[in-house]
Parts: C-alpha cells; sequence; structure tokens
C-alpha cells in the first residue's frame, strides 16, 4: 500500500514547484501587449500574465496561488508601471491581493456542502472590485499627488483625473471578468484538470466538448467576419490575412472578439446547466445508494441476520459509497457503563496478520463512559461531528488507545499499532455520529477515509445512522426478545418444584420437567389432561381449589393454597395471566412439596413446647435460690407447657440417701416411689440412669418395668430418665413420661438431658452461693479488723497506684483532706499539693523506679494547717511476681517541730546578727563621735569662708558650698549607719517610700558603684506616704539589693551594659484599696525553676555557707507579712529577675506618737 504521507509530501513539492513555475511564466506574460481594443480616449490591453497565479489559486486554493503571485505573476507591474511614482504603491499589490481573495473562495467552494450562488467566482468578484477601485479614487490619487518619487525625480506627474480613474475602472473590471472566465473554462477542461490533480469533475467530457464548441464558434464568426470584411468592404484591396487578423481596424478587432467573448460565455451557461443537470443526477444516485444499504440491512433483518452480519453489511456499504475504510460501529453496553466496538474497519485477514504479530487476540474494544474523550463528547452533545484538522484526528487516536478498557499487555501494544494503522490507511477525514432513537443514545458511527468528507457527506451519513438506529434497535428488540424466550424456558424447565401452565378448562398446555419426575408420566401424555386428574385422580377440581378460586371470584393476583396431593402435602399457587382485553388466558400453576415441612412443623409444634419448658426452668433457676422450691417449680414448669405428662426428681447423698424430692403430674402415686427411695432402692430405670450418661428411654413403661411402682400411670406413655449432673458431681435422678413416638428422638433426648443439666447446674450454684455468703461474712470481718488497723495508725497512709493516682487512704487522710473528698482515683500531687505535675522532689517516684523506701521531708497544706510540714515515707507495693505495682505512702505531720527548730535558728540568727550591728553600732557610735566634730569643724569654716568672699568671686563661692553639701552628706550616711546598726523596734508612723529607697542606696550605693553595677532609680516625689516600720523596710530593700548584686556579679564578673539593677515604685489599686510597689530588677542569672517554690524557705541559700545563711528572704518574707504586704517575684533563667514589695497605704496600724 502507497504511504499517504510520502504522497501528501510529494503532491505538496509538486504544488510548490507549479506555483512558482507558473508565477515566473506570468511574470515574463505580462511584458506582453495584448490590446482586446481602443476607443477615441483610452484602450483595453489585458495583462495575461495574471492568469497564471490565478489558475493557481482556482486549483489549490488562496496559499499557493500567493506563492505564485509573489513569485512573479503579480510583480511585472513594478517594472511596467514604474511612471506612477508613488502611485504603484497601492496599483501592484492589489492584484497579488485579488489572487488571494479568489484562491480564498476557491477553498470555501471546495469545503462547502453544496454549491450557493453567493459563493460563485463571478459573484465574490464584484464586493473586491468595488472596495479596489474606491481604492483607485482615494488612495492611488493621494500617492500620486505624491509626486515626484525620490527614486525617479522626472516623474512630475501628481494629478490623476477623475475620467482616467474611471476608465481605469472599467477595464479592470473588463479584465478581471476575462480572467474568470478563462481561468474557468481551462479549469474545466479534462487534461487541466488531471494535470493540476483535481477531481474529476461529473459531465467532465460532455463540458469540454461545450466549451471547445464555443471557442470553435466563436473562431468561426471571427473568420466568417474577416471574409465578409475582404469580400464586400476592402476599398483599399488588403489581402485577406490582413483584412482578416494582421491589420483590423478597432471597431472591427472589438467585434470579432466580442464573437469570441459572446461564444465562451454561451458555453460557460450551457456548461453551468451541463454541472447542475451532473451534480443532480450524482445526488439522486447518492440517494439510491443510501436507500439501496438501507433497503439490504432491513432485508438482512427479515432474512434473520444477526446483529453482528448487519454491523458488517453496513460498513461494507459505506467502503463502496463513500471510498471510506468502512464504518466503525459502537454500541453502548447494557450497564451503560462503555461503548463497546462492534467490528474493525481492517480486513479479517490483516486482523489475523495482526493477532500473529502481537501474538495476542485482539478482543472486543471497550471505551468507558466515564472518561473524557470526543467520543463520549459527540454523545452528550447528540450533534455529528466532521472532522479533517490533522491534530484532532491524531488525539481522537490517542483518545481512542488511552481511553480503550484492553489488558495491560495488549492496551501497551495497542497504543503504539493503531496510530501506525491509521498512519498506513492515510486517514485524513473522520465523521462521528451519534446514533439516537426516541432520546435515547443506543451507540456511536465511526467513518474514516484517506479522502476528504464534504457537509454532504455528513448529512448522507447522519440519514442513514437515523435508519440504522431504528434498524438496531429493532433488531436489538428482537434478540432482547429472543434471549427472554430462551431465559424463560430455562427458568421454567429450572424451577425444582412441579410446575405447569393452564388454560381456564383445567386442561395443561406446559409442564416442566419436575412435574413429569413427580407423576412420572411423560410429557406428551401430560398435555391436554385435566391438571385435578393428575394430580388428585378425581373427575372433578377439588374442594378449595385456588384455580377454581381464580375462575369462580375473577381475582386477579395469585391465589395460595395448602391441598393434599400425590400422597403428600403441597402449597399450590395459582397466578392468572390476562390478554390485552382483560380476559382470562392462562394460569401459573406451581405445586410446592411441603410434606416434610409439614411432619417438621409437628414435631417442632411439641419442641417449641419442651423448650418453652426449658426457658421456664432457666428463668426459675435464675431467681430462686432454694433447694426445694426450686425442684418442685421446675417440676411444675415442665408439664405446665403439656410438653411432659408428669414429671418426678429425686436427689441422692453421697451414701444414696433420699436428701429431696418433687413431682407434677403425679399426686398421691409418687408417695410409695419416695417410700422407695427413702429405704435407699431405685427402680430400674433408675438404676440403668445413673450407671450411664445417656438418656435412659422406654417406649412402653408397663412392659419393660413390671417392679415400677408408676408403671401403670405411664400406661400408653413413653418414659426418659436421665441423672441430674453438673462438673461430674451426680445429685440424683430426673424422670418424665412423654408421647411414646417422641421417646426415641435424639432431639427430645438432647433437650431432656439439658434440663437435667440446667437443674444440676441450678444446683451447683445453690452450693455455690451458700459458700460464697459464708466466705463474705469472713471477709467483712477481716476487712473490718483490717481496717480498724489502717485507721488507728497516727498519721496518714495513702495507697498509689504506678501513675500517682490515690486508690486507697485511712482515716487520717480523710480528715485532713476532707474538702478534696472522695480522694480516691484523683492524682496525689494535686489534692496533697495543688500541683498540676508531679512534684520534682517526691519520694515516691523514686521508689516506683528503684522499689527500694525512701523518706523526705515535705511542706503541706491543709484545713487543720494552712502551712505545714511533714516526714513523708514511701514504700514499694508489690505484686505475686515482685514488680512494683505502686506506692505505700506514710506521712506524720512535723510543723511544730519544724517550726520550733525554725524559730530557734532564727532567734540564733537574729542574736548573731543583733552581735554584729551591736558591735558595728558601737564602733559606728565611736567613730561618728570622732567623724562628727571634724565635720562640724569643716562645715564650719567652708560656711565662715562663703561668708567672708567678695560677691565676685562665684567660683569659690561655689567651692565653698559644695565642701557643705558633701560634709552634711557625710553626716547623713553617719547617721543612717547608727540608725541601721540600733535594730530597735520603731514605732509605726507615716513614711515617705522616697526616704526609705533613699536611706537605703546611701548605704549601698558605694558598694554598687565598686562593682562596676549601673544603678537605674525611678520613685516619684509625690507617692502617699504608708503606715510602717521604716528600719523594717529598709532592711528588706537592702536584703533585695543585696541579691540581685550578688547574681549580677556572678554573671557579669567585670563591666558590662547589661549590669543593671533597677529600683522602680508606683502606686496601684487592689480589692478597693491602694498599694505602693516596689520593685527591684536585675539582670542577673535569674531563678532556676527547681528551687522557685524553696527560695523563701528558712536556711535555705544557693551561696555558700561563707557569704550566706539563707535567712534573707525568710526575715524579708516576714517583715513583709507583718505589714499586711506581699512579696512575690518573677524569673526564668537567663532573663531578668523581678522583685515586687507590696505594701498597703493604710495597713490598718494604729499609730503611735
Amino acid at each position: 500500500m502507497t504511504n499517504e504521507n510520502g504522497n501528501n509530501k510529494q503532491n505538496m513539492i509538486f504544488k510548490v514547484i507549479v506555483a512558482v513555475v507558473f508565477g515566473l511564466i506570468g511574470f515574463w506574460a505580462n511584458f506582453f501587449n495584448i490590446q482586446l481594443f481602443e476607443a477615441t480616449s483610452f484602450k483595453i490591453n489585458i495583462l495575461l500574465g495574471l492568469l497564471f497565479p490565478l489558475l493557481i489559486a482556482q486549483a489549490w486554493g488562496w496559499r499557493y496561488g500567493l506563492l505564485s503571485a509573489l513569485a512573479g505573476g503579480c510583480q511585472t507591474m513594478w517594472w511596467l508601471w514604474r511612471t506612477d511614482g508613488y502611485g504603484f504603491l497601492y496599483a501592484v499589490p492589489v492584484f497579488t491581493i485579488w489572487v488571494v481573495w479568489h484562491g480564498y473562495w476557491a477553498n470555501r467552494r471546495r469545503s462547502a456542502d453544496q454549491r450557493r450562488w453567493y459563493h460563485s467566482a463571478l459573484v465574490v468578484e464584484i464586493p473586491f472590485r468595488i472596495i479596489s477601485e474606491l481604492g483607485f479614487y482615494t488612495i492611488f490619487r493621494w500617492l500620486v499627488s505624491l509626486n515626484p518619487p525620490p527614486w525617479n525625480p522626472s516623474i512630475t506627474w501628481n494629478y490623476v483625473p477623475l475620467s482616467w480613474v474611471n476608465t481605469v475602472a472599467v477595464k479592470q473590471t473588463i479584465t478581471a471578468y476575462l480572467l474568470l472566465v478563462a481561468a474557468r473554462v481551462l479549469l474545466s477542461f479534462a487534461p487541466v484538470r488531471r494535470f493540476f490533480r483535481l477531481k474529476k469533475q461529473a459531465g467532465e467530457q460532455l463540458i469540454g466538448a461545450i466549451y471547445a464548441g464555443a471557442l470553435l464558434m466563436g473562431v468561426l464568426l471571427w473568420g466568417v467576419d474577416g471574409v465578409v470584411e475582404y469580400l464586400a468592404f476592402n476599398p483599399q484591396g488588403q489581402s485577406f490575412w490582413d483584412a482578416a487578423i494582421l491589420n483590423v481596424n478597432p471597431h472591427d478587432l472589438f467585434m470579432r472578439n466580442m464573437y469570441i467573448l459572446v461564444s465562451v460565455i454561451t458555453g460557460v451557461f450551457f456548461s453551468r446547466l451541463v454541472t447542475e443537470r451532473m451534480r443532480a443526477q450524482e445526488a439522486l444516485r447518492k440517494k439510491t445508494a443510501d436507500l439501496t444499504l438501507i433497503n439490504s440491512l432491513n432485508n438482512a433483518i427479515n432474512q434473520g441476520d444477526s446483529l453482528q452480519e448487519i454491523v458488517t453489511s453496513l460498513s461494507e456499504g459505506t467502503k463502496q459509497m463513500f471510498s471510506s475504510h468502512g464504518a466503525t460501529v459502537y454500541f453502548i453496553s447494557d450497564d451503560q457503563e462503555y461503548l463497546v466496538m462492534q467490528n474493525f474497519i481492517l480486513p479479517s485477514v490483516i486482523i489475523q496478520d495482526l493477532e500473529k504479530l502481537i501474538d495476542i487476540k485482539i478482543p472486543a474494544v471497550k471505551i468507558p463512559l466515564n472518561t473524557e474523550s470526543l467520543y463520549l463528547e459527540t454523545l452528550q452533545t447528540g450533534r455529528a461531528r466532521l472532522i479533517h484538522d490533522p491534530a484532532v484526528i491524531q488525539g481522537l487516536i490517542t483518545e481512542f488507545t488511552l481511553a480503550a478498557s484492553l489488558p495491560a499487555k495488549l492496551s501497551q501494544r495497542m497504543r503504539k499499532l493503531v496510530p501506525q494503522i491509521y498512519k498506513v490507511l492515510g486517514i485524513r477525514s473522520v465523521i462521528l455520529v451519534p446514533m439516537v432513537a426516541e432520546d435515547e443514545f443506543i451507540g456511536l458511527l465511526d467513518i474514516s477515509s484517506k479522502e476528504l468528507f464534504t457537509e454532504s457527506d455528513l448529512h448522507r451519513i447522519e440519514a442513514i445512522a437515523s435508519q440504522l438506529t431504528t434498524i438496531i434497535q429493532r433488531k436489538q428488540a428482537e434478540e432482547k426478545m429472543r434471549r427472554l424466550r430462551q431465559d424463560w424456558e430455562t427458568i421454567f424447565q429450572a424451577i425444582s418444584h412441579p410446575t405447569i401452565i393452564l388454560d381456564p378448562q383445567h386442561r395443561l398446555i406446559a409442564a416442566n420437567h419436575a412435574t413429569v419426575e413427580a407423576t412420572n408420566t411423560p410429557i406428551e401424555e401430560l398435555i391436554g389432561e385435566k391438571c385435578y386428574h393428575i394430580f388428585h385422580g378425581t373427575q372433578a377440581p377439588p374442594l378449595g381449589c385456588p384455580m377454581e378460586v381464580i375462575l369462580e371470584s375473577s381475582q386477579l393476583e395469585t391465589v395460595d393454597r395448602e391441598m393434599e396431593a400425590l400422597d403428600g402435602h403441597f402449597m399450590v399457587s395459582c397466578t392468572p395471566l390476562f390478554d390485552a382485553q382483560g380476559n382470562l388466558e392462562r394460569v401459573i400453576h406451581i405445586a410446592t412439596d411441603i410434606t416434610e415441612r409439614v411432619r417438621a412443623e409437628e414435631k417442632i409444634e411439641h419442641l417449641n413446647l419442651v423448650l418453652r419448658a426449658i426457658r421456664n426452668v432457666n428463668q426459675l433457676i435464675v431467681t430462686e435460690n432454694d433447694r426445694g422450691r426450686l425442684l418442685q417449680r421446675a417440676c411444675e414448669k415442665l408439664i405446665e407447657t403439656r410438653g411432659y405428662f408428669n414429671v418426678w426428681i429425686a436427689l441422692f447423698d453421697e451414701d444414696g440417701g433420699l436428701t429431696a424430692s418433687a413431682e407434677a403430674g403425679l399426686g398421691e402415686d409418687f408417695f410409695p416411689l419416695v417410700k422407695q427411695f427413702e429405704r435407699g432402692e431405685l427402680p430400674a430405670c433408675g438404676r440403668r440412669a445413673l450407671a450411664q450418661t445417656e438418656v435412659e428411654s422406654i417406649e412402653d413403661p408397663l412392659s419393660a418395668c413390671g417392679d415400677c411402682l408408676l408403671a401403670a400411670s405411664c400406661a400408653g406413655r413413653g418414659a426418659m430418665t436421665v441423672r441430674v449432673e453438673h462438673a461430674g458431681n451426680i445429685y440424683g435422678l430426673l424422670s418424665a413420661s412423654i408421647p411414646s413416638r417422641l421417646v426415641v428422638d435424639e432431639e427430645e433426648q438432647g433437650l431432656f438431658q439439658e434440663v437435667a443439666g440446667d437443674v444440676a447446674f441450678a444446683l451447683h450454684q445453690i452450693e455455690l452461693e451458700d459458700a460464697r455468703v459464708q466466705a463474705e461474712k469472713a471477709l467483712r470481718k477481716s476487712e473490718r479488723f483490717l481496717q480498724d488497723i489502717f485507721d488507728g495508725i497516727q498519721g496518714g497512709i495513702s495507697v498509689l497506684d504506678s501513675d500517682l493516682n490515690i486508690m486507697r487512704v485511712n482515716a487520717w487522710m480523710e480528715r485532713i483532706y476532707a474538702s478534696h473528698a472522695p480522694l480516691a482515683g484523683k492524682k496525689c500531687y494535686e489534692v496533697y499539693q495543688q500541683r498540676e505535675t508531679p512534684c520534682p522532689w517526691c519520694p515516691s517516684i523514686s521508689v516506683l523506679e528503684t522499689g527500694e523506701a525512701r523518706s523526705e521531708i515535705v511542706p503541706y497544706t491543709s484545713e487543720e494547717n494552712l502551712a505545714g510540714w511533714i516526714d513523708l515515707s514511701a514504700y514499694p507495693l508489690k505484686d505475686i511476681a515482685g514488680h512494683v505495682i505502686g506506692v505505700i505512702e506514710h506521712v506524720k505531720d512535723i510543723t511544730e517541730r519544724v517550726r520550733a527548730e525554725e524559730e530557734r535558728r532564727q532567734m540564733e540568727a537574729q542574736l548573731r546578727q543583733a552581735q554584729k550591728l551591736e558591735s558595728i553600732g558601737t564602733l559606728a557610735g565611736g567613730v561618728a563621735h570622732e567623724i562628727n566634730n571634724p565635720i562640724m569643724g569643716i562645715m564650719n569654716y567652708a560656711q565662715l569662708i562663703g561668708e567672708r568672699l567678695d560677691p565676685d568671686q562665684e567660683q569659690l563661692r561655689e567651692f565653698s558650698s559644695g565642701i557643705i553639701h558633701e560634709t552634711e552628706r557625710v553626716a547623713k550616711i553617719v547617721r543612717n549607719l547608727l540608725t541601721f546598726s540600733r535594730q530597735e523596734k520603731r514605732a509605726h508612723s507615716l513614711a515617705r517610700m522616697t526616704d526609705i529607697v533613699e536611706d537605703t542606696l546611701t548605704l549601698i550605693r558605694t558598694i554598687i558603684k565598686r562593682d562596676q553595677i549601673t544603678l537605674e532609680v525611678a520613685v516619684p516625689e509625690d507617692l502617699p506616704k504608708i503606715q510602717c516600720r521604716s528600719q523594717q523596710i529598709q532592711q528588706v530593700l537592702m536584703n533585695l539589693l543585696t541579691n540581685a548584686r550578688d547574681a549580677l556579679n556572678q554573671r557579669y564578673p567585670e563591666y558590662d551594659p547589661d549590669k543593671i539593677v533597677s529600683v522602680t515604685v508606683h502606686l496601684f489599686e487592689k480589692d478597693g484599696r491602694r498599694w505602693l510597689r516596689t520593685a527591684v530588677e536585675d539582670h542577673g542569672v535569674g531563678v532556676p525553676v527547681e528551687i522557685r517554690e524553696r527560695i523563701f524557705d528558712p536556711f535555705f541559700t544557693t551561696k555558700d555557707r561563707a557569704t550566706g545563711t539563707g535567712l534573707g528572704l525568710s526575715i524579708s518574707l516576714g517583715i513583709v507579712q507583718d505589714h499586711h504586704g506581699e512579696l512575690t517575684f518573677e524569673s526564668e533563667e537567663g532573663q531578668p529577675t523581678r522583685f515586687y514589695l507590696d505594701l498597703p497605704v493604710d495597713n490598718g496600724w494604729e499609730l503611735e506618737e
């Protein structure tokens, strides 16, 4: 097969070469001056070279026409009309545009589904000619007015008269139409069409003959006119050739040209008529072919051809009608999920070769309807599609290969193979047509061809698809009906119950295999017989016949009746079937054998009675704890449902002595048997039952148990006896009387044995309950004893699990933490320490980790003691395997002891402090006395100097004032030192916080400066006075500033810009009272998290014992609390630490004079 792509490439090269060559020929031909006629004021010349690019455009479209025009066919005028100056910038390009214009409309005419008069070249010339000539009237005249051009200054023509433009307009219009007619005539000749590789034209030979005859007629008229001129009008005596051709005056030349032109136009008119007739014949032929194809498909259905054969016929028919590769038909699957391909356009031989090539059998291709594709889009829109675009066709191929539901191995190969098949087939045009019947899509028609389809082809295929849809729908309905008949026959014969179809007279019309087997009668003998003859052996319908019910009552629904037939029980169902007029036509008769079911129902009815009795006994077992009442009521329950006639139970001890007995249904007949039990004697059935695990069954007790005292009461009945046993313990016997036919039934025996087991289990449970009650009494007594010991322990006991949840506490803990009751289930640290996380020092955590006991003295709070100390001892709680599963905590309140020790230590510290201050005070007093005398002298001398200075000695006066100021400061320091060292408990008084801060800073400022610490102080002067002991508050500030200094020196041993301590005081309100907050902030190392809760504890310090006692903050906290104030802090490691000294302005103290 020729490669279509190769042909396309060769064809394109051929067209390019021909277009260029025709352009060059046209360029050369335009230099010849062909004068059509001449008037007094103008003459008409034809640029014959324009015909060549026009032929290319009319034959192959505007692209090749443009190439031919640019190659020279429309470029000669750049030389011929160069004298127009600027004017040829418009006059020359118009001809190229003219060629492109007619090439475009030639393409439109070829792709149109039918010829339209306004697409004709002669018609489309009118708008172009109007626009182009308007350009001559405007653009051309304006361009000429710009002359002379720079490339030729000798062109001085700069005005175009309207008469000249009118002449050009007429000339170009005539020339254009002459060239268009010439092009049409030439492209109508078969040799020319073959040269340009155009399609064969309908009636091509006849049209060629018409044009040839028209030209011959024009030439003949030219010759006749020449002969007449030569013979009758030749006064100059010219030769024939001069008079006819070589020396013709303009008027005669015009007339002779008109002969040829009119002849050609007449030929065009007749060829048009012939062409239209040929087209009508072609349309009729196509319509006939369409109808023939549809008729053949209808005949195929009437002949019983399969749907696949009809699809094959359609594909072959379209292949011949449209010169295509055939039609591919897709049907929508029954589940509406896929578009299923019904055939391949390739011949079966090629399909077989492909299957051998890929080594896989090509299955039916299915395209899912839930994937986006052009197939699905065509179905959704319901519109047919005509596709010429190669890119769209390639996309369609890709969608097909990607969307097709194929095995993985085949899918990979098909994705490579299908595009190659399309390439080999040279498919250039595709038509997709949805097949719709009554607004329901049934499939899709896909036709492809290597030739371009037209709109007319699309409409034809749409019409065929419409008829095809009806045909296919009809065939599908027939096949569906055939399948339904087959399915019905299969189902009818597969029914396992005798099933027959009757007419209204009870005669059999049809019967299934089950009927033949049930009646043991051949089907031929059954057909036509009455149903009651066959099933009941009667001459008339039996009483209650459902068929008779339908006939008598005209009932429209199924009638069910239980009937006896064929020595058994049957459930007979009769369903009426009516014709279109509502008359009873047939009855479907189904007889279901229920013989076994009826017998089973009788058995089930008795078993239900027994089960109801067992249920009652089980309910009794749950509620009854008394052994005697249990036995008696169990017997009564077993007979009250009428499952058993009579029942008795006897219990024995290990020595065989009777311990209890009960009966129901026997009355006084049971008393002799009880006496026999008391003597240690058992009936034969009882002895056998005790010796075995199975039920002892007796069908006829009267004959089998002659020595039994109850044999007479069981006459005509059966008896069952079984031992009452549970977990290897035999408690006694259970015996019952039942119908004889049920005695040997295994299920009946199993239920009876189950009753005995339930009674034995109940007796066992009563024994266990008695033992449990005694055990619980002993356990409660023991627990009460242990609880008394537990609660009597001095101190608290807590039992914790491994997650520190409180499991149990003694009375001491419940009393101490009564507000948190109940304590069980809560976290120990939440209740005892009011924390959200475990205590870091918790000894119980250590016990859980190490398994060793541990003790710790820790703080605690309670309702009785708001702040206290306990001695906490934690001991491991282990399971049997020795694993620690919890902790036992023992706590002892040692608050008083700790407080006593704390007071002792504080008193010792205060004593040491007092002794130090006393020594300092003695030293300070002596030093003050020794310092004050010379200081006073210096101050006096400075005052004398200041008084004796002249007014103009200002600098010396300033020096004198400075000496006085400094001596006063020294005196003040001495006084503060004396005040601080005395440690006397001064009376409460009003004091200014500004003075307290300043007095404290005078004592420590020098030390802070020496340590290169920056001191920042912000104390407003307008703060209110507070009630306090100034010396004690000064001591608190001294402690806070000293701690801040130590923290800064620890972080910054040398100078640092961040080595800052700040003191600020501000007023605020809380709870309606005014407070003063003094904040001391340092940029030191901060307070670690693990010690924040203990920094106020006595004797707790992070400093060396040589530099710190651990009492500074503890004493300060005591002083602040004594003033009804608060001492708090904020700190994070590595961040500034702030201590807040909050004092109420009015603390409620009475001021002392």
